[in-house]
């Protein structure tokens, strides 16, 4: 009877073992999917940011041409002769 009892406490502590086996793979595989999710945040990030830059350059360029072509429209304007 005892022998009983230690092989159903082995069996029962084996599959106690495959499910903590079990565990620690799925956590492990959800640490991976996390990291991988970070990269590919990261990677978005910088993307976006480089966009940002570019946009704000393109935009900078853009007001000094339009200023320019206000001031000499008004230059215009004043000249002597004009309408």
């Amino acid at each position: 009877m005892q022998t009983g009892r230690m092989e159903s406490a082995q069996r029962r502590l084996e599959l106690a073992i495959e499910r903590l086996e079990m565990a620690i793979q799925t956590v492990l595989q959800r640490r991976q999917q996390a990291s991988a999710n970070e990269a590919r945040l990261a990677a978005d990030l910088d993307a976006l940011r480089a966009e940002h830059a570019a946009l704000k350059t393109a935009s900078e360029t853009a007001t000094t041409r339009l200023d320019t072509t206000i001031d000499q429209l008004r230059s215009l304007a004043e000249e002597p002769g004009s309408s």
